[in-house]
């Protein structure tokens, strides 16, 4: 019992330290602006694909026997990364929709250019889940 009111009193503590250490517009969380908001066209030089993720097959869809097809489009972001995604042509199963967007956000680019500058800019990224027939094999990838 001891040790259980130590902890409570410890947390307690800190708790307050850290309500107390801080000022109103410190709590105040700012709003981060959407990448696509600074989204530029007529870009000199589009996006490049530096590496792309491959996706995972959802287990619910290999044990179904799923298949389908996504596009995502990326929202890519002047440090390579993608800042944001959007699914624009789903699959009949939403399992597929989900793990292509979680590999569009794993995937690298060269960002797009113009006037010389990298800006935000968009690519569109096809995925397809496809079960091989005859192998232990999806999307090329042994499954054990």
């Amino acid at each position: 019992m001891a040790g259980i009111t130590k902890s409570l009193f410890i947390a307690l503590v800190l708790s307050l330290i850290s309500v107390v250490g801080c000022s109103d517009e410190d709590r105040v969380t700012k709003p981060e602006l959407s990448c696509r908001s600074s989204e530029v066209n007529d870009l000199d030089e589009g996006p490049q694909v530096s590496y792309r993720a491959i996706p995972i097959y959802p287990y619910e869809a290999f044990a179904n026997n799923w298949e389908g097809d996504v596009t995502v489009t990326a929202w890519i972001g002047v440090d390579s990364l993608v800042c944001d995604t959007e699914v624009t042509e789903g699959a009949e199963y939403a399992v597929f929709d989900v793990e292509a967007k979680n590999a569009a956000l794993r995937s690298r680019f060269v960002p797009g250019t113009k006037d010389g500058k990298h800006v935000v800019s968009t690519m569109d990224l096809r995925y397809s889940f496809r079960m091989l027939a005859g192998e232990d094999t999806v999307n090329g990838q042994v499954v054990e």
